[in-house]
């Protein structure tokens, strides 16, 4: 059996991830939700993230290995071998960054290697704040080439996802992955 092949889908704030996750979902692939999320349903952890955002990303990052380490386990159960992340573990790298928050987090997570980044384009006409994301357009830019630098710095491969509905972006990802 060949190697599960783990796949990040990231960009900056309502670039699309969660929706194409959601897609992938559907259609059968092995997915691990967006981590920040999850905490954020789980207290008010919004206001404690901008107090301590280091202690935040510690949480998050811990919480991303677990599903990297979780995904090793499932192999058996990934379709086409692929396994698709709404965020990796070095976008918190990227959000600190972003924050000038210092951390030493870029050297604990080397050993951490993703086959493929899928980098979203922002759109402005469908760009949403919700409960949970509160940056403007320009911060999500910001944010956005943070987390691609970020990921040069960590020598991925990056494959820039154009702005296209979910299902043509979906099928843009799943074409590109046929290629590893």
């Amino acid at each position: 059996m060949s190697k599960l092949k783990k796949i990040v889908l990231t960009g900056g704030p309502s670039s699309g991830k969660t929706s194409i996750i959601k897609n992938l979902k559907k259609l059968g692939f092995l997915c691990f939700d967006e981590v920040a999320r999850e905490l954020f349903f789980e207290t008010s952890v919004l206001n404690s993230f901008k107090k301590n955002p280091l202690l935040f990303s510690k949480k998050i990052i811990n919480k991303r290995i677990d599903h990297y380490l979780i995904s090793e386990n499932k192999t058996s159960n990934a379709k086409r071998n692929l396994c698709f992340f709404d965020r990796g573990i070095h976008d918190s790298i990227a959000y600190l960054n972003y924050m000038k928050a210092k951390n030493d987090y870029e050297k604990r997570l080397k050993r951490f290697n993703y086959s493929l980044i899928f980098l979203l384009e922002l759109n402005k006409n469908f760009f949403e704040n919700d409960i949970n994301r509160s940056e403007s357009f320009d911060q999500s830019k910001l944010i956005h080439n943070e987390i691609e630098l970020t990921y040069k710095k960590f020598n991925f491969e990056i494959i820039k996802v154009p702005w296209m509905n979910i299902e043509k972006r979906t099928n843009f990802i799943l074409d590109k992955c046929k290629l590893i």
